[in-house]
């Protein structure tokens, strides 16, 4: 099998975001980011991915008809998802408005507090001035297994390894932990984040070194 080819995209129409958005619904199926209502999905996908063309980095693995079929979201330093007027009325002001006032305390207070307190507490400010962050890494569920996420992040480590900085990220489902680790990433802490959706276990990982 071919090694995969990783390209960033700085441009998407609105089909693609369509496409990227039924890739990410139907990778995180059953996630607890939408407080349950799992109608909600496709309004915090699609708030992301915008987000992340307008603020961030996009790279994608693309099939042989030149459809995307695996994807990272990526932010450098100094930058992250939502943290940004302009960032959130791509699509997040709308999702918040639809959650369920417990939702809305979350992503206002518990979530960004308990990140915080997470991660200051295992990266240095030296550090967190040398961090990509991934937010999302998708791959299409029937092209999952062909090393599609490993080759997007070995690519991003590469190119910003030559700045002296280094990735991270935080994931929950146990599998996805499995699957970091077999990628090379080391695990800097693990924390129970409590959600109206259930509580899980948010394990937060690095890959490179600063």
């Amino acid at each position: 099998m071919s090694k995969p080819t990783v390209h960033r995209v700085q441009e998407l129409t609105e089909s693609e975001v369509v496409h990227l958005t039924d890739i990410h619904v139907r990778a995180y199926e059953g996630g607890t980011g939408t407080g349950g209502d799992w109608s909600l999905a496709p309004y915090i996908a699609r708030a992301i991915i915008r987000a992340t063309l307008l603020e961030g980095e996009i790279y994608v693995v693309k099939n042989d008809s030149n459809q995307i079929v695996s994807f990272g979201l990526w932010f450098r330093p100094g930058t992250e998802v939502f943290s940004t007027p302009e960032q959130r009325v791509l699509g997040f002001d709308d999702f918040f408005k639809k959650l369920k006032p417990e939702m809305q305390e979350w992503y206002s207070n518990t979530y960004p507090e308990y990140l915080k307190k997470y991660l200051d507490g295992v990266f240095t400010k030296e550090e967190t001035s040398k961090r990509w962050w991934c937010s999302n890494l998708v791959t299409s569920p029937e092209y999952q297994g062909r090393g599609y996420a490993t080759a997007i992040v070995n690519a991003v480590l590469e190119k910003v390894a030559k700045q002296n900085e280094f990735i991270g990220l935080a994931t929950a489902p146990p599998l996805n932990v499995r699957k970091y680790l077999s990628m090379g990433f080391k695990e800097r802490t693990a924390f129970s984040l409590p959600s109206p959706a259930g509580d899980q276990v948010v394990h937060v990982f690095s890959k490179g070194s600063a």
